[in-house]
């Protein structure tokens, strides 16, 4: 079989299946969107776009390359610096996506010999990036806590959305920072609640309060939806 009739088998095969997805151009006179991300509006906030044109000004258009090749620019440390004291924690990353977020964050701590714990429902990213990982992967159902316990093992790594879009329903992180904390001593790992910053302003203060707290995981990061 060749490439091309492979494609196109394929095609059909998705196709038949009402698979088939198609990239949709927006009419902006027509368009009333509820399927974004940008649940703040950010998108078209003026005062972020005339930031964005002045940053543009005066840093240009493109990275270059890594920060680790070309250097970090001094925008990207201040906001890195502000966002460590937003949240509490004694340092902050950027990733140009949450999917580099994800991957990037896993594949990092899922070294051989780790375990990444995933919640069943976790975002796509996420789990492209366990399987990107070198770690044992194992899921445990959605929100269950019990099921978790009996997978923790020495060096696991925990992995869950906070705000599980597509469901609506939210991650109990208070209860898997507790859970960690009973077995901490037999097996020291990183708790790694991930995805949702700011998703509501009301929360937000409580939020940081609980991240601030005795309790607060090793390791958080957002690998999306950030009001964004």
């Amino acid at each position: 079989m060749t490439w091309a009739e492979w494609v196109d088998g394929e095609s059909a095969r998705i196709h038949a299946a009402g698979r088939w997805r198609q990239v949709r151009t927006w009419d902006l006179d027509r368009l009333v969107s509820f399927a974004s991300n940008d649940y703040l509006g950010l998108s078209t906030h003026r005062a972020l776009a005339a930031a964005a044109c002045d940053a543009a000004e005066r840093w240009g258009t493109g990275a270059t390359a890594s920060r680790l090749v070309v250097g970090s620019r001094p925008v990207h440390d201040e906001l890195e610096a502000e966002l460590a004291a937003w949240k509490g924690a004694e340092a902050a990353l950027l990733f140009p996506t949450g999917y580099a977020a994800n991957v990037g964050v896993l594949t990092t701590f899922g070294v051989e010999g780790a375990r990444i714990l995933s919640d069943e429902l976790n975002h796509a990213s996420i789990v492209d990036g366990a399987r990107l990982a070198r770690a044992d992967v194992a899921v445990y159902r959605h929100l269950d806590l019990d099921h978790l316990a009996l997978m923790l093992a020495p060096r696991s790594v925990v992995v869950t959305d906070t705000v599980f879009s597509m469901d609506g329903d939210v991650a109990p992180v208070d209860d898997l920072v507790a859970l960690w904390k009973t077995r901490s001593k037999a097996s020291r790992k990183p708790s790694l609640p991930a995805r949702t910053t700011g998703q509501a302003r009301a929360q937000l203060k409580s939020d940081r309060e609980r991240e601030r707290g005795d309790g607060k995981a090793d390791l958080k990061w957002s690998g999306g939806r950030a009001g964004s």
